[in-house]
Formats: C-alpha cells, sequence, structure tokens
C-alpha cells in the first residue's frame, strides 16, 4: 500500500488538504506539482476582543514570487492585505527548500525584474519587498 501524504485515494486522511485545490494565479492542480503549494496565511491578528482566525491561501510559490517581484505590489493576491516582510522571507524559504530559486519558467521574468532593480545581482523577494518599502518612504518624505 502507498505511503506518504499521497498514499491514499480521494478522500483519504492521508491527503493534505490543499490536493484536489488548485493555484489561483495559475489556475494549476497542485496534485500535478512536483512540490507542495506554498501556505500564504492571512488572519491570525490579536486585538483587544480577542484573536481572528487563520486562513490558509494556497499557492504555486514560484508563481507568487514572480507575481510578487514583477507588479512590485506586495499585497496579498486574493485578500489584497498588504503582506509583511515576514511573508516574503518565507516565500524566500520555500523557494530555497524545494529549490524553485533557479527553476523556470518563473526565474527568468522573476530575476529580470531583480536585475533591472538591483544592478544585476541576484536577489530575493524580500530584497525587493525592501527596496520598494524604502521608495515608497522617500516619495513620503
Amino acid at each position: 500500500g502507498g505511503g506518504g501524504a499521497t498514499g491514499g485515494g480521494v478522500g483519504s486522511p492521508l491527503l493534505p488538504a490543499w490536493w484536489n485545490c488548485e493555484c489561483p494565479l495559475t489556475l494549476q492542480a497542485f496534485n500535478t506539482q512536483p512540490h507542495p503549494p506554498f501556505n500564504l496565511q492571512v488572519g491570525g491578528v490579536t486585538s483587544g476582543e480577542g484573536s481572528e482566525p487563520v486562513y490558509d491561501h494556497w499557492f504555486d510559490g514560484g508563481y507568487l514570487a514572480t507575481y510578487l517581484v514583477q507588479s512590485l505590489n506586495f499585497v496579498h493576491p486574493i485578500t489584497r492585505q498588504p503582506l509583511q516582510r515576514s511573508a516574503c522571507v518565507h516565500l524566500d524559504e520555500y523557494l530555497a527548500e524545494y529549490d524553485l530559486t533557479d527553476q523556470e519558467p518563473y526565474l527568468s521574468a522573476r530575476q529580470e525584474r531583480a536585475k533591472r532593480l538591483s544592478g544585476g545581482s541576484r536577489i530575493t523577494v524580500a530584497q525587493v519587498y525592501d527596496m520598494v518599502a524604502r521608495s515608497r518612504l522617500k516619495e513620503v518624505s
């Protein structure tokens, strides 16, 4: 019998929650990908009235990184909430963990934009986030 996260059939308790879902950006099924999707969570903010729930939003991590760097718009693609730098760092870690930092077709578009921003060197999603944040601060001041 099959073991691991993909060992069961449809509806199997062994399958992850995202198994039969697709990326909202690419519309590609996650169960056809050679790596798991990236979870860009929202919520979990604590206030005087308690904590709001945390919601999972799954994306093709390589495509999400390309989308963020190409658009220079660091907002959640579904909720439109501004992303925190920590989400970008987490995305960079995911890209490195699944060896997606050099994977096409996303690398070319992401690195082309990053090279223009950085003067030619490789750059992470978090570094682009920092550059955008600094330039927006300059515009305000």
